[in-house]
C-alpha cells in the first residue's frame, strides 16, 4: 500500500483548521453576542486595568474572527497558526495566573451559557489548542513570494 504522505500532510493540516476555526469563531460570536458578559469576565481575572479589559473585550473577538477566516481560506497559514498558538498561549497563561490568585471564576471562554470554571480542564484545552496550532504551522507549506510575481512577465527595456 502506498501512502501519498503529501496528501496526509495537507489533510491533517486542513483538519486542524477547521477545527480552530470553529473554536475561534464559535468563541469570537458568544463574545460579540454578549459584549458586557464577555468584559465582566475580563475583570474577573483581576489581571488588568479598566481601559485594558476594555481594549481586550474589543480587540479578542476580532482577533478570533480575522485568524478563523485566515485559517479557514488557507492563506498566510503559517503567521496564522503562529499567532493562533500565542493567543491560546496567553488564554492558559490567563488562567493559570487567576488559579494563582485563588479565584474560583468561568473561563468565559464561549459566552454566559457554555464557560467552564478555570481549572485543570480548560487549561488544558487552550494548551491542547496552542499546540494543535503549532502543529499546524509545522504542516502547512511555506508560502512562496517573488517580486515580481513569477507569472508577471517582466517589462521590457527596448
Amino acid at each position: 500500500m502506498h501512502v501519498e504522505w503529501s496528501c496526509v500532510r495537507w489533510s491533517v493540516e486542513r483538519l486542524l483548521a477547521v477545527g480552530l476555526t470553529f473554536l475561534l469563531w464559535r468563541s469570537a460570536i458568544a463574545h460579540l453576542g454578549n459584549p458586557y458578559y464577555f468584559l465582566s469576565s475580563i475583570y474577573a481575572y483581576n489581571l488588568t486595568d479598566s481601559f485594558t479589559g476594555q481594549m481586550a473585550a474589543f480587540v479578542l473577538p476580532h482577533a478570533e474572527l480575522l485568524l478563523g477566516l485566515v485559517l479557514f481560506l488557507g492563506i498566510w497559514k503559517r503567521p496564522a497558526y503562529a499567532f493562533t498558538a500565542v493567543l491560546f498561549a496567553v488564554f492558559a497563561l490567563g488562567q493559570l495566573a487567576a488559579l494563582g490568585q485563588g479565584l474560583k471564576i468561568s473561563c468565559g471562554c464561549y459566552g454566559s451559557g457554555e464557560s467552564l470554571e478555570i481549572g485543570a480542564v480548560s487549561v488544558t484545552i487552550a494548551l491542547g489548542c496552542g499546540v494543535a496550532s503549532l502543529l499546524g504551522a509545522l504542516l502547512a507549506e511555506p508560502e512562496v513570494f517573488s517580486c515580481p510575481p513569477s507569472d508577471v512577465p517582466s517589462p521590457s527595456l527596448n
